[in-house]
């Protein structure tokens, strides 16, 4: 699916005229002579914007526009067709290099200055041939405030506000992990919150483990690693007994509870551990298998999704109080063995997962805020 930023159809060919607004499966329109809108003059234009969710394979891409009259076409922020002219119907083209199993910001800009009008769009993904982009692989914008409407949606309709014009809301940027409704560094700025070790990130909603990591291994054995030595120490074995473990996080702020996410009686659940004791406390079952949480800056509790081999995986968000979880349209390399942390005080996402079942995990980079991800190899 596909839309605009607020109303994809204009009655004039400048986008000018705002009129209609609608969010189209693909772009596949054969108007002839007719209107895309009862009341449009013979003149209009179109703006599609949303994400192309690529294949399970990284090459070469090739988009097919085949107009009359003008379209532009950008992939990942990049112009590759560029033909913006009066004309008959015709096919232009343009090449786009990416990653598999990745979701793409695409903008198609069209205009028809009078008599026929067509807009088609058309990929060759790498070793396949020229067809229709499938409705599957085309999807509206983010949603990262989880209001129910396209993030350009909700700027171009003022719900939302972009004061640095880069197509995220601004309430999505602003770091707040002690959720008190002032941005993280003008709480540090003005003093309400300390920052003893300058990172940017208020001490409350810092990590306090006395400078030890905690860590479950698939035998659900707690133990604690030091950072500095590498050394691991056995703590408990968690109780009740547990199958299996897949994930293990502590809250922001000191004291913070751990979490992870254990499998117990055939059944994963989110729980708190006691890290003295092993002892743990269900706060809910996921609706969906999660292979690995970490806790976000912004006092989000995430969670990758279980993909299996070759087919995309997601990262979610998890209500810690009941498991329940939400989907800010995140989408990241699949494959087994998926792991995730989020770097404090930023929006980036670590991901590294065994992609292409060679036994050997790559490590994905993604800014949350783009989601621009970028691969750094084994």
């Amino acid at each position: 699916m596909v839309e605009s930023s607020k109303y994809p159809f204009y009655d004039n060919p400048d986008f000018t005229g705002l009129l209609h607004g609608r969010i189209d499966a693909n772009v596949d329109f054969d108007w002839g002579e007719a209107n895309p809108w009862p009341g449009f003059d013979d003149a209009f234009s179109v703006r599609w914007t949303g994400l192309v969710r690529t294949l399970g394979v990284s090459g070469y891409y090739t988009f097919y526009a085949n107009t009359d009259d003008g379209v532009r076409l950008w992939v990942n922020g990049q112009l590759i067709i560029d033909q913006w002219v009066v004309q008959s119907a015709t096919e232009s083209s343009g090449t786009s290099m990416l990653d598999g199993y990745h979701d793409y910001t695409i903008v198609m800009e069209y205009f028809d200055d009078g008599g026929p009008a067509v807009a088609q769009l058309r990929w060759e993904p790498p070793g396949l041939p020229k067809g229709l982009i499938p409705a599957g692989n085309l999807l509206p914008g983010r949603d990262c405030n989880l209001n129910g409407v396209p993030d350009d949606c909700d700027i171009g309709a003022g719900v939302s506000q972009d004061a640095n014009t880069n197509g995220v809301p601004d309430e999505c940027e602003m770091m707040d992990c002690n959720t008190n409704g002032v941005a993280d560094a003008i709480d540090i700025a003005e003093g309400t919150s300390a920052d003893c070790n300058g990172n940017g990130v208020p001490d409350e909603c810092e990590m306090v483990t006395s400078g030890v990591l905690y860590t479950l291994d698939e035998w659900s054995a707690l133990s604690t690693v030091n950072p500095q030595t590498g050394e691991v120490t056995w703590v408990a074995d968690l109780s009740p007994s547990a199958q299996a473990a897949f994930g293990v996080a502590f809250g922001p702020g000191p004291g913070g509870q751990l979490y992870a996410i254990i499998e117990a009686n055939s059944t994963g659940q989110l729980v708190t551990i006691d890290p003295m004791t092993g002892e743990w406390s269900s706060k809910g079952i996921p609706p969906e298998s999660i292979e690995d949480i970490a806790w976000g800056s912004d006092g989000q509790l995430y969670g990758v999704l279980f993909s299996g081999q070759f087919m995309p995986g997601e990262v979610v968000i998890i209500n810690p109080t009941d498991a329940s979880i939400s989907h800010p349209g995140i989408t990241v390399a699949g494959g087994d063995r998926q792991s995730i942390a989020l770097k404090p005080g930023t929006r980036l996402l670590y991901h590294t997962s065994d992609i292409n079942g060679n036994g050997q995990s790559q490590l994905e980079v993604m800014d949350l805020t783009t989601g621009i991800a970028q691969w750094f190899g084994q």
